[in-house]
């Protein structure tokens, strides 16, 4: 992936959304992906030269934040730039529609037809990036927008008093990927007291210098969360995407 073929995926979005909406918005995220942030800059830069108003995160977030600005914003449509589980050499460009969920294949087919018309270097509108926050067409998700996204988590808790037991036990990995502060702030906000970070796994990387494949359907990356479930015998090891295995007498 590279910033032409981003501008060219988006001005087609753009004249999808112009033809299906009335004065459109969007909701933009990126993760740790090697250029995520550049694509996805690239991106509202073109929605905002073809007037649709831009809400975009100032920094990494996890997919369910994008989803989730989505609806709170009441936006028309988001994309995450994120390549997921792939390889650390790939990068990706996911659609999602109002209800924040990505978007259907008939949906999704009618952006690509309109691509296929598209010229990459005569046919982009484009605007600076700069430009556009300047001119109040590109705007910074709040905090607030996370608040409220977390606050709406934790109603959904059925039994907080088990999470906030001093005896339960957790080990976490963020396998590179951006959910480390947000999902450690849930579990304090849970009253989680006892969360064992994967240290190697820990901050933000885009050549996932750890496993070659960051999915956690693999052994290869929770590798070194098993390892630590054998230290810290958890009831349960959790990794992005999915709570993985409830681990109680696995490692005694």
């Amino acid at each position: 992936m590279n910033i032409y073929v981003v501008r060219k995926v988006t001005q087609a979005f753009c004249e999808y959304l112009t033809k299906n909406f009335e004065n459109p918005s969007i909701a933009i995220g990126y993760d740790s992906r090697i250029k995520s942030d550049l694509f996805a800059k690239e991106a509202a830069c073109v929605f905002a030269a073809n007037g649709i108003f831009v809400n975009i995160y100032k920094e990494i977030m996890p997919v369910p934040c994008l989803s989730y600005a989505v609806r709170n914003l009441r936006c028309d449509a988001g994309i995450m730039v994120t390549a997921s589980h792939n390889p650390a050499q790939y990068n990706g460009y996911k659609v999602y529609g109002e209800d924040g969920c990505q978007l259907r294949e008939n949906d999704a087919s009618q952006i690509y037809e309109i691509s296929l018309n598209i010229d990459m270097f005569k046919d982009i509108k484009l605007m600076d990036f700069e430009q556009g926050l300047s001119e109040g067409v590109i705007k910074y998700i709040s905090d607030d927008v996370e608040k409220s996204y977390m606050d709406c988590v934790e109603s959904c808790l059925i039994h907080p008093e088990a999470l906030a037991d001093p005896g339960f036990c957790v080990v976490y990995t963020p396998l590179h990927g951006a959910g480390n502060r947000v999902v450690r702030t849930m579990f304090s906000r849970m009253g989680v007291k006892s969360v064992h970070v994967v240290w190697e796994q820990e901050n933000p990387d885009g050549n996932v210098s750890t496993c070659e494949v960051p999915n956690p359907e693999t052994k290869e990356a929770l590798s070194l969360g098993l390892r630590d479930c054998k230290i810290y015998k958890p009831d349960i090891l959790i990794a992005p995407d999915r709570f993985l295995m409830k681990l109680e007498n696995m490692f005694c």
